[in-house]
């Protein structure tokens, strides 16, 4: 499936959990799918389709949708809802799913919150499926 599309899609975490953003400017958290317009994500692409790199846009706000943003990009920095944006690179580890990140810094499911760490493609907490919705 073509990440980039038109239709929204579930990030779910290795350990069964999705992603969501709970308020307009908070940190991206893990929790158990329910439906909830603010677990669905939209990809947008800023480079090429393929390579990226691209913007991860939140749904759940009806005036306009969040991009996900972390400054300065610091270990152990959360992933937050902003109206500014990061590019992410997404790469594929090979075993059907995928890390996000930046400056080598990926998405990390710590607990219920999503931080910044490391990239390791060996850590479970980094990797993600993208599920259309």
């Amino acid at each position: 499936m073509s990440l980039v599309s038109h239709h929204y899609k579930i990030i779910a975490a290795d350990s069964g959990q999705c992603l969501m953003l709970p308020s307009a400017t908070g940190i991206v958290t893990a929790k158990r799918y329910a439906g909830a317009t603010n677990e669905q994500w939209n990809i947008q692409v800023q480079g090429t389709a393929d390579t990226g790199p691209y913007t991860i846009e939140n749904l759940g706000y009806n005036d306009r949708p969040l991009a996900t943003y972390s400054a300065p990009c610091n270990e152990g920095d959360y992933v937050v809802g902003k109206q500014a944006d990061t590019q992410w690179k997404i790469v594929d580890n090979g075993n059907g799913t995928k890390s996000i990140y930046t400056l080598n810094y990926a998405w990390t499911v710590d607990g219920s919150k999503v931080t910044l760490y490391l990239r390791d493609s060996a850590d479970s907490r980094q990797r993600f499926t993208f599920e259309q919705i």
